[in-house]
């Protein structure tokens, strides 16, 4: 075990630097195709500005997430989505993910809020509930489906 920052991890911990990689494959039975995406899950740390910005040029497709109980999250979406184009010349399709949608009594953010900047930002809007596990895969789908 070691301890950095006030908080304990496993010796074999990796800690996240600058992006975390990750992939899900959606099956298209009905077209016996298979598509795979991959996520970069970009540190917002300004010590990583260098390797956010080369990933940022390289993005397909936009995933933009932010918590529903949290102000503060929504209001650094336009932020994010202004890093990405000014760093990607590509028309970029995407999502809009609104998570922690079960604790519906610590909401901040109203859902048409979130609608409005989606069809202003040009990006398919999605309410999701990890905790329910309801909606995970809608957005998912959504992406996977501009692919095939």
């Amino acid at each position: 075990m070691y301890t950095t920052n006030g908080q304990t991890f496993l010796k074999d911990y990796n800690m996240t630097q600058a992006a975390e990689v990750s992939s899900k494959i959606i099956p298209f039975p009905e077209k016996d195709k298979d598509v795979e995406l991959f996520f970069f899950d970009i540190s917002g740390q300004d010590c990583y500005q260098s390797i956010t910005s080369e990933l940022l040029g390289q993005a397909d497709l936009l995933v933009l997430v932010y918590d529903c109980t949290s102000q503060e999250s929504y209001n650094k979406l336009q932020t994010w989505y202004d890093k990405v184009k000014q760093k990607n010349s590509k028309s970029l399709q995407g999502v809009l993910i609104s998570t922690k949608n079960d604790l519906s009594g610590a909401r901040q953010v109203d859902p048409q809020q979130a609608r409005d900047l989606a069809k202003k930002l040009n990006l398919q809007f999605f309410e999701v509930s990890s905790a329910r596990n309801t909606n995970i895969d809608l957005p998912f789908q959504n992406l996977a489906e501009r692919l095939v």
